[in-house]
């Protein structure tokens, strides 16, 4: 019997992107081929910080998806508009089917990351999060 290989959507922004960015670093080590797409979200686009981390880890992982996501863009920003949210609920519109959904970052963030996946219809068993508290 084959393994099911369901995509995976990792979702990090500020203080969560750092275990975001380790999780695909670990799934580089041992050279996963499983769909996977990371969604990187920041307020302003010189908050978008690890590009060159970013562009390794695609060449290591080639199955991997990026969307860079800008709340708050400036006017020559040409990459995607909006909150980390948004950007999975536009992900979700074109995904063939329901991915894993891993998610870290500030409270808000994740409660409307939830939000989305429960609108699209992702079983809470296929939504993992981690709650990163900002003092």
């Amino acid at each position: 019997m084959k393994p099911v290989r369901v995509p995976r959507c990792l979702i990090g922004g500020g203080c969560g992107t750092a275990p975001v960015l380790s999780m695909l670093h670990h799934l580089a080590d041992f050279g996963d081929t499983q769909p996977t797409h990371l969604i990187f979200g920041a307020t302003h686009e010189d908050e978008l910080f690890s590009a060159d981390e970013i562009a390794a880890l695609r060449e290591a992982l080639p199955q991997l998806g990026v969307t860079l996501s800008v709340w708050r863009p400036g006017p020559a920003w040409t990459g995607f508009s909006g909150t980390p949210a948004e950007a999975f609920s536009a992900y979700l519109r074109s995904a063939i089917e329901a991915p894993d959904v891993y998610v870290c970052g500030p409270p808000k963030q994740l409660d409307a990351i939830t939000q989305v996946a429960r609108k699209h219809a992702i079983p809470a068993v296929q939504t993992i999060a981690e709650r990163v508290f900002q003092t």
